[in-house]
Formats: C-alpha cells, structure tokens, sequence
C-alpha cells in the first residue's frame, strides 16, 4: 500500500478527507435542492437542468477564485470561514426557498425564469465556496515537484469519491426517510465541523517546498 500511495499516506490524508466530505455534501445538496424546488416549478427536466445548470457554473467560478486565492496566499483559516458561512447558506435554503418560491410564483416570471432563478439563489454562493477550497487544499497539500501529479490526483480521487457517496445517501437514504430541514441542517453541521477544523488546525497560508528550491537555485545563480 505505501509503493501504491506514496504521497497520500503522508501528506494528503486531512485533505483528502476534508475534500471528500465537502464533495459528499456539495453532491447531496444539488440533488436534494431538485426536491426542494419542487412544489414551486415541479420535476420536469427544467427544474433539474438548472440545478445542474447553476451549480457547475459555480463550481468552475469557485475552481477559478480559488486558484486565484492560493498564488495571493489564501489560508486554510480564510477557506475555513467561508465554509462556514456555506453551512449557514444551506441551514437556510429551506425557509429560503419558500418565501422566494412564493414571491417568485405571485410573480409574472416564467416557469423557466423561477426554476433558473430560485437555483441561483439558492446554490450558488455555497456550491462557489465549497468549489473554491479544492484549489486552496492542493496548494497545502503539495510539498515538492516531483509529487505533484500523485497529490492532485488522489484530491481528485477522494472529491470523486466523496460525490458517489453524496449521490448514494442523498438518492437512497436522506430523502426516503428524512425531511427536507433535517437533510439541510445535517448537511450544514457537517460543514460547520468542517469549517472550524480548518479555522483553528491548519491557519497557515500554502508555501510550497518547491517554491524555497527554485528561490534557493535563483540565489545560486
């Protein structure tokens, strides 16, 4: 198992894990979020595509402000504070989805119109944070060059992960036997731990060992 995973076992097991549990949430959310919008725009194929609509354009923005956010220095403590508040996001989309729905519906805005707007509202500032931490995660997480590729591939390996999982508890369990509110307020729980682990643990901000190679090579020369 250590020839197998030479990287993971040392320096990416609390990120892999922290980016597992984010990607299972995040997953769970979005399917769950086609129920929640349900009794406003039905279960059409609309509904759907623009969750999945919505929450992939969050992403990709949240994989691009994080990238950004990791070459100014973005700490684990600065992405810790934003998962908190995408747990209290998400404790909130609820409520949130049913004074909007009702306001939306008393509205002449299309069927289109309510379905696309009520996913903006409701996933894509928590679906952009939880994004964001991916690249912020791998900028801690790699230590040298020649490790690179193996430490970006098992964060990969364990969001991909996390996202079946997701997909498997929000289909089978959460919303066979659970309500709506309990299923969000779980979820933002799990975020909430999540965020204080990275607020009070890991506050320092990424420096890659590579990066004190090359400025060591550069003063040699």
């Amino acid at each position: 198992m250590h020839k197998l995973f030479p990287v993971a076992w040392k320096t990416v097991g609390v990120f892999g894990v922290i980016a597992g549990v984010v990607s299972t949430c995040l997953m769970t959310v979005e399917i769950v979020a086609g129920r929640l919008l349900a009794p406003f725009v039905g279960v059409s194929i609309v509904p759907w595509a623009s969750v999945i609509a919505v929450v992939m354009a969050a992403m990709a923005f949240g994989y691009y402000l994080g990238g950004m956010g990791t070459r100014r220095g973005l700490s684990l403590r600065t992405m810790g504070v934003g998962v908190l508040i995408a747990a209290v996001w998400i404790a909130c989309m609820n409520p949130l989805a049913y004074w909007m729905g009702a306001h939306l519906l008393a509205s002449s805005w299309p069927f289109v119109g309510i379905a696309l707007l009520l996913s903006v509202i409701l996933l894509f500032v928590p679906s952009c944070i939880l994004a964001a931490i991916h690249p912020c995660l791998m900028a801690h997480a790699v230590t040298d060059r020649e490790s690179t590729g193996q430490t970006v591939g098992t964060l990969n390996a364990c969001a991909a992960i996390g996202s079946i999982v997701g997909t498997f508890l929000a289909g089978f369990i959460w919303l066979m036997w659970f309500t709506l509110p309990t299923i969000f307020f779980v979820t933002a729980g799990v975020l909430a731990v999540i965020g204080l682990v990275m607020v009070c643990v890991h506050p320092v901000a990424p420096r890659h060992a590579y990066a004190r190679q090359d400025d060591a090579s550069r003063f040699v020369r």
